[in-house]
């Protein structure tokens, strides 16, 4: 955060440097499963449909069992019907979250790691094999 406000002698101006946010917005989207990380890609830009699309398509798909469950966000661009295509192409299933309040969507992220663990294991309780 930048202070907008600072103590300076009498008489003289407070001056200090912030930082600039340069260059390009890279996009970074990786999957995230109970063995660690997989299928990651970078993105120059922004996230939007047909960006996704190739992604679950080029990236993630390849990596998909049957059986695999795949969480994802609310973000518009993850809602097409060509993703869930896509993703049930591999014999795995489709979710969403649940839509939360803006406090609970600041957890940090070994909360929402967690989080998304139990969902998974939930989905499993009791099944053998």
């Amino acid at each position: 955060m930048t202070r907008t406000h600072a103590r300076a002698p009498a008489g003289l101006r407070a001056v200090d440097a912030v930082p600039k946010n340069w260059g390009d917005n890279i996009t970074v989207t990786a999957a995230l499963t109970l063995d660690g990380i997989v299928a990651p890609m970078m993105l120059y830009g922004s996230m939007n449909s047909r960006a996704f699309e190739a992604y679950v398509e080029q990236c993630l798909a390849p990596e998909l069992l049957p059986g695999d469950v795949v969480v994802l966000d609310n973000l518009r661009a993850h809602k097409t019907d060509r993703v869930r295509d896509l993703v049930e192409a591999t014999g795995a299933r489709l979710m969403y979250l649940p839509v939360v309040g803006h406090q609970k969507a600041r957890k940090s992220e070994r909360q929402v790691r967690a989080a998304i663990r139990s969902h998974i294991g939930s989905l499993f309780a009791g099944k053998t094999g």
